[in-house]
């Protein structure tokens, strides 16, 4: 059966570069004289709700000595084409299988998360001379895997890379998680490099139409504390509706995907919670201007201790005070984040607080003269910096 998987492995890769020589063979010759990073497959680059993978890959591919592949193993959000242009120096691919082969001493990048990609297909990029860049950005756990199956193949992974060593260059998106891997690596390959904000897109300073679906919420003329993100077991379902039933007076506003099924606990029945679905990563700005806060109601537990929520930064951006659950240490120490345990009284301490600020103004400005600190170009000069070391 080994043998037989290998047999089939090997003829897939020639099958693939035979027929797709122009276009591999195209891509070599653009990546000539450059450091060239290949992104292992992930999230699909045009997938709605834009995480971390292609933030970072917009970011790093802006300078002029990168080129960057962006590989995808499926196309249910994309054109199907087996190699796309996005912008200069950075390409879509799925030639998955021979982009090793052809792209010589290359930067591969992978996230943590990603279940696709073997110990065996690390250990041979190693062989070939590639260098690897590991993302470890959340708890390995079953709620987020989503089964124990990828859970075990995860950590499994996981493990080999912290004990072989065989990562040139640790990322991680909490303190907690650097000191795992400084165990393992010398500090100067281990840096702390949390989620961030794209300020292109979250930009307070526009004027932005009212969204249709928010019309009849904002005629209300209620406050508005608004959440975007999966909507996923490690959100506290229980605390949410408890004070939404408590606060009439306020319109909870939800926007996100239904990540695991657990969207059945939030009580849609209330009349003051409003879950309006998945919205396009370019329209949330929309939704978020016309928010009075924002909030980050998550779980008590290791997903939380070990999150860099994007919707920190995003609502930051966009000159929301955010209130977070108390478990989220990675939102601790920024201006205009106001932290409450998982209890109905300490929310209520938490938005009295906030609601009785004199200086709210000057709150909000210290936060836009500090944001471009927590934008994916600050974050990427970081990592352009470090690669130029090794």
């Amino acid at each position: 059966m080994v043998i037989l998987k290998k047999i089939r492995a090997i003829f897939g890769i020639i099958k693939e570069f035979v027929f797709n020589y122009y276009h591999i063979n195209l891509i070599r010759k653009k990546s000539l004289e450059k450091n060239k990073i290949i992104f292992l497959p992930s999230i699909e680059y045009y997938y709605p709700l834009f995480q971390r993978p292609q933030y970072l890959a917009n970011e790093l591919s802006s300078k002029k000595n990168i080129f960057l592949l962006y590989l995808e193993a499926s196309s249910v959000y994309s054109k199907y084409k087996k190699i796309e242009e996005i912008k200069k120096n950075l390409y879509l691919c799925r030639y998955f299988r021979t982009v090793p082969y052809f792209l010589k001493n290359s930067w591969f990048y992978l996230i943590s998360g990603q279940a696709i990609n073997t110990i065996h297909d690390l250990k041979k990029y190693k062989k070939m001379g590639h260098r690897i860049i590991y993302d470890y950005v959340d708890e390995i756990s079953v709620d987020i895997c989503g089964n124990n199956k990828t859970y075990q193949f995860l950590k499994e992974r996981h493990n080999f890379i912290k004990t072989s060593k065989i990562a040139d260059l640790i990322l991680c998106t909490s303190e907690e998680f650097v000191n795992e891997f400084i165990r393992f690596y010398s500090k100067d390959k281990v840096i702390y490099l949390p989620n961030a904000v794209d300020l292109r897109i979250f930009n307070s300073n526009k004027n932005y139409p009212l969204p249709s679906d928010l019309i009849e919420i904002v005629k209300q003329k209620k406050l508005i504390i608004g959440y975007h993100g999966a909507m996923a077991k490690w959100l506290d379902y229980k605390l949410i509706n408890k004070i939404a039933k408590n606060h009439p007076e306020i319109n909870f506003v939800f926007l996100g995907l239904d990540y695991d099924r657990s969207l059945k606990e939030l009580n849609q029945n209330l009349k003051n919670i409003f879950y309006l679905g998945v919205v396009n990563f370019k329209d949330l700005p929309k939704y978020l201007f016309y928010f009075n806060y924002s909030w980050i109601p998550f779980r008590k537990g290791k997903v939380a201790q070990n999150t860099s929520p994007l919707k920190l930064f995003e609502s930051l951006a966009m000159g929301k005070l955010v209130l977070v659950t108390k478990d989220l240490k990675e939102c601790y120490g920024f201006k205009g984040v106001y932290v409450f345990d998982n209890t109905l009284k300490e929310f209520d301490k938490a938005l009295k607080k906030i609601l009785d600020l004199k200086n709210k103004k000057k709150i909000i400005s210290c936060i836009y003269k500090n944001i471009f600190n927590y934008s994916w170009r600050k974050r990427t000069e970081i990592i352009y910096k470090k690669l130029n070391e090794i």
